[in-house]
């Protein structure tokens, strides 16, 4: 039921870890469109209110109704995918990653054109793979906006 004093908020990749630990607190100050390309957790209990859906198939006005009426977007989700052998022999690819680069395209994309205000993209501890090690062994406490931009060793690390 949605509340004419509360904001609407999309979240995308809604039963995933990160999501389990904010959808408490966003349950009690949001009205909520939650989706994912399941239903259930890992652990396979159903997340209530999960609609699914994937921010990266179908055509684009299919993923716009996700998005119209909201009034941010909390992009959560992530493409593992199957793994390929990066350029350097290990890890992940730019194959690997580029469904990621394009679901964040276009969830900014089409949160642009409805006029959504405000759109909060998760990223992980690749986004700061160059100051990794300084902060590990105490060199540094914290990165803050004052400093160099991230040299990542991988393609899920590039920065927006």
């Amino acid at each position: 039921m949605t509340t004419p004093s509360r904001r609407t908020v999309l979240v995308t990749g809604a039963t995933g870890y990160i999501a389990s630990q904010m959808l408490p607190t966003f349950r009690e100050r949001y009205d909520l469109r939650l989706i994912d390309i399941r239903d259930t957790d890992r652990d396979g209990n159903t997340v209530e209110g999960v609609q699914v859906a994937s921010m990266l198939d179908g055509p684009d006005e299919v993923v716009r109704r996700l998005v119209t009426g909201c009034d941010a977007v909390v992009h959560l989700a992530y493409h593992r995918g199957a793994l390929t052998t990066g350029p350097t022999g290990r890890g992940r690819g730019y194959a690997d990653e580029r469904p990621n680069v394009d679901m964040a395209d276009r969830v900014l994309r089409l949160a642009l054109e409805e006029g959504v205000r405000r759109v909060v993209m998760a990223s992980s501890n690749h986004a700061a793979d160059w100051y990794e090690e300084l902060l590990h062994v105490g060199k540094m406490d914290v990165v803050d906006p004052e400093r160099t931009p991230s040299r990542s060793d991988n393609f899920y690390g590039w920065p927006n």
